[in-house]
């Protein structure tokens, strides 16, 4: 576990250094991008050294496989080479656009190798029979290098480094995030040699994970205006990207398992409101879908589903959503209370929406409608209780 978690943390602090040089290349923040350039640098190949020869202080074993060792290796190399070039730039005026051309290859040739050994440890990990939750921790920690390689993709796109490339790579980096933290919210089924992932049904690390997409959405908003031309916005992607780290990290913790508790959570006006109203719409979006379903079925008039509504609904308020405002539920036993009776019969309706049978799509309608009713009630008590002197909704 230890091996996956320095390793996938190397992976991070290539991409770091990467994003610290194109800064310093880009003229932003020059001398304080030099100053952690040289310290990063000096970390990056020491660590890099314990992964590969071991380290008792670390509890560190060696590579447990050849393959391994190899990938390790050639990461080693490419850092080797790439740490050449980076120091290069703290002592450079200018920086030609060949330096940048290799930089770019080498950070993605150290990137590649590493992320090859860390998917080799988790394999060997849980072929151990390993209780430790390795596989989710993994896809957490590489949650932090997606962030770092966000904001290192939207520099050579400032830049105007190979640019049809630079847009791939920034766009896959954005799906990519996105992707994987449903992964880790939602659960997702066995693939690839991989096991399954459990949904995540803990509270605090449900709260502590809108903070990270909350706060990603903002970085990703800034990342785009960058790419498409304002460079203005460079800065906000550079003071954005430490505060996604630091909350992608509280998550990481709590994926291994370290610290899954939380203290109690408040709730603004703001937010109630836009928890009470989500109840509401999912409410109304529930019985217009049935009256679609029944007027496509029985009349044959053409209408579009609501499927994608009611999912979309279902996951703001089990997981909360920046925009619209719901925040994730306040207490576990609201989620309890949303996941154990609203969930199971949104899911009797998507699942008779997806049939032929009229009645059976009413009915589901019908009780779907009432849950929402009363677990909307209930949330504006929770609402008036916890606002006692101002009102909560008008």
């Amino acid at each position: 576990l230890i091996a996956i978690q320095s390793s996938e943390a190397q992976n991070y602090l290539v991409a770091r250094a990467t994003q610290l040089f194109m800064q310093v290349a880009l003229g932003f923040e020059v001398s304080q991008s030099q100053v952690d350039l040289t310290v990063l640098t000096e970390s990056v190949g020491q660590d890099l050294r314990k992964l590969l020869e071991g380290s008792i202080a670390q509890d560190l074993v060696v590579p447990p496989d050849q393959e391994i060792v190899d990938l390790l290796f050639a990461a080693q190399t490419a850092w080797i080479n790439l740490e050449i070039e980076l120091k290069k730039s703290v002592r450079s005026a200018v920086i030609p656009s060949t330096t940048i051309k290799e930089v770019a290859r080498l950070s993605r040739l150290a990137l590649d190798n590493m992320a090859s050994a860390v998917k080799l440890y988790v394999q060997v990990a849980l072929s151990s029979g390993t209780d430790a939750p390795v596989y989710q921790l993994d896809i957490a920690s590489a949650q932090r290098t997606t962030i770092a390689k966000l904001a290192k993709e939207t520099s050579f796109l400032s830049y105007g480094y190979d640019p049809e490339n630079s847009w791939i790579r920034f766009n896959s980096t954005r799906q990519s995030f996105v992707s994987n933290h449903w992964k880790l919210m939602k659960g997702y089924p066995a693939s690839g040699g991989f096991p399954a992932m459990p949904k995540t049904s803990n509270i605090c690390i449900i709260q502590q994970m809108a903070k990270v997409l909350e706060q990603y959405e903002l970085l990703e908003m800034a990342a785009m205006k960058v790419a498409l031309g304002d460079q203005a916005r460079l800065q906000e992607v550079v003071q954005r990207m430490p505060e996604v780290v630091k909350e992608m990290e509280l998550a990481m913790n709590q994926f291994s398992g370290l610290n899954t508790t939380c203290g109690p959570a408040t709730f603004s006006k703001e937010q109630w409101q836009g928890l009470i109203t989500e109840v509401g719409l999912l409410r109304s979006w529930s019985q217009e879908a049935a009256v679609r379903f029944i007027l496509q079925n029985e009349f044959n008039q053409t209408t579009v589903s609501l499927a994608t509504v009611l999912e979309e609904s279902e996951l703001r308020l089990k997981f909360g959503s920046r925009d619209p405002l719901v925040p994730p539920p306040i207490s576990q036993a609201m989620f309890d209370e949303v996941t154990e009776h609203l969930e199971p019969k949104l899911h009797t309706l998507m699942a008779a929406l997806a049939g032929s049978d009229s009645e059976r799509v009413h009915i589901a309608s019908v009780s779907l409608s009432e849950e929402t009713k009363k677990v909307k009630k209930e949330f504006l008590q929770d609402a008036l209780a916890s606002n006692p002197n101002k009102p909560v909704l008008r």
